[in-house]
């Protein structure tokens, strides 16, 4: 298969979205887990030991995050930063594939669009954001009240 100049583009600007997204990400590697990626570190640190899903965690969440957060541990190391640069590459991966699929199915520039919406949207609000902002709107309406 034989590339045109417009695909050369096209992968050239897809390449500049993904290193512009993962640079900012890289930058923040060293923010504090939120939330639910304690829990899935957590469960996913079980399962490393050979714990099985469920046992000590109990959580409605599927286990499969639990299992994809013990791959991200085992790969990248048990630190907030080496779940931040496996997430990363998977933000990465994710970009690449909405790209692909988003080109088959509406055209080229259409793609790009997909996969810039796309690694926008996959990234995490570092610690100060969360920290001003309650996680549901009812609790946002009780601090406007106090």
């Amino acid at each position: 298969m034989k590339l045109n100049a417009s695909q050369y583009w096209a992968y050239g600007l897809l390449l500049m979205v993904i290193l512009f997204f993962a640079l900012i990400r890289f930058h923040l590697r060293q923010c504090p887990l939120e939330r639910d990626e304690g829990e899935y570190a957590c469960a996913g640190q079980l399962m490393l030991q050979g714990i099985p899903p469920y046992q000590l965690v109990y959580s409605m969440k599927l286990p499969g995050t639990f299992a994809a957060y013990s791959v991200i541990l085992a790969l990248f190391g048990q630190t907030p930063a080496g779940i931040h640069l496996g997430l990363l590459w998977i933000n990465a991966a994710t970009t690449f594939l909405v790209f692909l699929l988003a080109r088959r199915l509406f055209g080229q520039l259409a793609g790009l669009v997909a996969a810039a919406l796309a690694a926008r949207r996959a990234g995490y609000r570092p610690a100060h954001r969360r920290a001003r902002r309650p996680a549901t709107p009812a609790a946002r309406l009780r601090l406007k009240r106090a």
